[in-house]
C-alpha cells in the first residue's frame, strides 16, 4: 500500500501537527504519496458518487496473499488525501472486517469532521461506504473459488452458496469452512 504510514503512525503524525493547516498540508502529502489507479480503472464503476471531488477507488485482492489492494484518485489534492486516510485504516484489514468495522472513532481521533466542510464531510461517508458495499463480493469469491469449493454438486458446496447469499457465516456440520 503505497508509502504510507500505519493507524498509529499517522495518529503520531497528525497530533505533531501545531495547527489545522499542518494536518491540512499533511493530508495532502499523504495524497501525494497514493500509488497510481491501474490503468483502465478509471470508468464510472470506480467512481464514488456522493462526492463533490470526483473520486475513483479501486480495490483489489493480491492473488498471492489474498491481502486486499487499495488505489484511488481525485481531482483534489485534499480529497486525495482524504482517501489516503481512509485507506491507511483499512489497509490490512479482512474483508469481513472491511464491512464490521467502524471508521469513525477513528475520524474522531484525527478530529476530521470538525475541520472539514459538510461537503467535504458528506464525500468521506460516501468513500466510506462505497468501500464497504464492495468487500462482500471479495468474500463470495473467496469462497466459491474452485481452490476453496468441494465438487461440485456436494451438499456441503450447496450450503456454502445458499449462506454466502443469504451472508451467513459458513460453518457445516462437518466443520469445515
Amino acid at each position: 500500500m503505497a508509502n504510507l504510514p500505519d493507524k498509529n503512525k499517522l495518529l503520531r503524525n497528525f497530533s505533531r501537527c501545531s495547527n489545522w493547516e499542518e494536518k491540512y498540508m499533511y493530508i495532502i502529502e499523504l495524497g501525494a504519496q497514493l500509488d497510481p489507479l491501474p490503468s483502465g480503472t478509471r470508468i464510472a464503476g470506480n467512481l464514488i458518487s456522493g462526492c463533490q471531488s470526483q473520486v475513483w477507488i479501486v480495490m483489489n485482492r493480491d492473488p498471492q496473499t489474498g491481502e486486499v489492494r487499495f488505489f484511488g484518485d481525485s481531482d483534489a489534492a485534499i480529497v486525495k488525501g482524504l482517501i489516503a486516510t481512509v485507506f491507511v485504516f483499512y489497509h490490512g484489514l479482512a474483508p469481513s472486517e472491511i464491512v464490521a468495522e467502524d471508521v469513525r472513532p477513528f475520524f474522531s481521533e484525527l478530529a476530521l469532521s470538525q475541520h472539514l466542510t459538510p461537503s467535504r464531510s458528506q464525500g468521506l461517508e460516501a468513500m466510506v461506504r462505497g468501500i464497504r458495499k464492495k468487500p462482500p463480493h471479495f468474500i463470495k469469491r473467496l469462497r466459491l473459488s474452485p481452490q476453496n469449493a468441494p465438487p461440485a454438486g456436494s451438499s456441503f458446496n450447496r450450503f456454502v452458496a445458499r449462506s454466502v447469499i443469504a451472508g451467513l457465516p459458513c460453518h457445516g456440520r462437518s466443520g469445515r469452512h
